[in-house]
């Protein structure tokens, strides 16, 4: 059963990104974001309830002050942040550019593990880790034939930054 969620998550997600590519070229990033959030809590909020078995009084007593100050900061820095570059990086980069973001934020997330939590990485993490950020600025630095210089940095700094704050958002 796990190879078919696994399966279906990546159908979704590669849909997703030709959906959001399609819509993202044809609107305003922020209305993308604003149908994005209303679409996503519809969806949502009604799952909690049916599957986790969450009452009403427990959406805003559950949570210490410190709490909700950390899903705070990951909601800013992911959702906000990491969504909005991700879009932006979708307008300009393109689907394929657009998808090498998820393995370089994986990488990143590791490397910010072991210098915030010291956590250990092994000699073969390290590679890994160090093959998948060159291969991700090779390729999105790769556009330069094709793209005029101000969209070169457009791609390249959105595809930065959304690295950057999702990786936040994971750490």
């Amino acid at each position: 059963m796990g190879i078919f969620y696994v399966f279906l998550v990546v159908v979704l997600l590669t849909a997703g990104i030709y959906l959001f590519s399609y819509v993202v070229k044809n609107s305003s990033l922020l209305f993308v974001l604003f149908i994005e959030t209303l679409l996503g809590l519809l969806f949502i909020f009604p799952l909690l309830f049916i599957i986790d078995g969450l009452k009403a009084e427990q959406i805003f007593t559950s949570l210490t002050v410190k709490n909700w100050a950390w899903l705070a900061a990951a909601a800013i820095a992911g959702y906000i942040g990491g969504n909005y570059f991700s879009l932006l990086n979708l307008k300009y980069a393109g689907e394929k550019a657009n998808s090498l973001l998820s393995p370089a934020i994986t990488a990143t997330a590791l490397l910010a593990g072991y210098f915030v939590f010291e956590e250990h990485l092994s000699l073969k993490e390290w590679v890994g880790v160090l093959l998948t950020l060159l291969a991700v600025i090779y390729f999105l630095l790769q556009k330069q034939g094709t793209l005029k210089t101000l969209k070169l940095r457009s791609v390249f700094v959105s595809g930065m930054l959304t690295i950057l704050f999702i990786t936040l958002t994971i750490v």
